[in-house]
């Protein structure tokens, strides 16, 4: 079974986070015009966009003795073939879409808040990193990123972590 997409990009983690704020501002300009576009509630439609289109992520990052980052991100709901972590040299993006697999019935009340997520996540130094490794248990996401070994440039590349 695939596991969560990993890349190491700088890239697409820009990409990533651009594309994400675009579809913010969009959603923020159709609550403007639909409440007459009236001005002076720029924040109160963004924070609005926000609530409805994202869920909030708790993380914890730290940094063993080796080197070695730990990050951990809740992300209930999520599957592993919902998340990607793209893995910039001073940044992590974690992005993910929840999937409906709930085919019970129709729904009434949803207090789970949005569908999507989309963190970054600045690391601690400008570095190149070595491998990744990532593992969903109860919807705790434990990342790994090593340190790139000495000598080496940590590669660019695409792999599915289980």
């Amino acid at each position: 079974m695939p596991g969560i997409l990993i890349t190491k990009s700088e890239e697409r983690a820009q990409a990533r986070v651009e594309q994400f704020q675009s579809r913010l501002e969009r959603r923020a300009y159709e609550l403007y015009e639909a409440e007459g576009s009236i001005p002076g509630r720029a924040l109160e439609h963004w924070l609005e966009a926000e609530r409805e289109l994202t869920r909030p992520v708790p993380t914890q990052l730290m940094e063993n003795d080796d080197g070695t980052l730990l990050l951990r991100a809740e992300v209930p709901g999520f599957g592993l073939r919902d998340l990607e972590l793209d893995v910039g040299t001073d940044c992590a993006v974690l992005y993910g879409t929840c999937h409906e697999r709930d085919g019970r019935g129709r729904i009434f009340l949803d207090e789970f808040g949005g569908r999507v997520i989309c963190r970054r996540i600045p690391l601690p130094c400008d570095r190149e990193t070595g491998e990744v490794k990532a593992h969903l248990n109860r919807g705790v996401l434990d990342i790994r990123v090593l340190p790139a070994p000495e000598g080496r440039q940590g590669k660019k590349g695409t792999r599915h972590a289980r």
